[in-house]
């Protein structure tokens, strides 16, 4: 569905929002974009935004969540509220 979005252009634009790591998984649109506090995993990228996202403390964390993510299972979330990697 995302997937025909993903070209050169689409992904330039991106880019120019300040999103990085930008992969598709599962045939949906995901990158990591840096917050005020946290860095997001954003899916779901179309011309309009994102669906959703899963925020994490570091840049670190969120590029390893996205590197290993099957785009389904979303991360573990710790008794503190955030979110942690097995």
């Amino acid at each position: 569905m995302y997937n025909d979005l993903m070209n050169s252009e689409f992904e330039k634009f991106l880019t120019e929002e300040g999103y990085t790591n930008v992969r598709v998984i599962d045939g949906v649109i995901c990158a990591t974009l840096r917050f005020i506090y946290t860095v997001g995993v954003c899916y779901g990228l179309d011309s309009t935004g994102y669906c959703g996202r899963f925020c994490f403390g570091t840049q670190m964390e969120a590029e390893l969540f996205l590197k290993e993510w099957d785009g389904k299972t979303p991360p573990v979330i710790g008794e503190d509220g955030c979110m942690a990697i097995k």
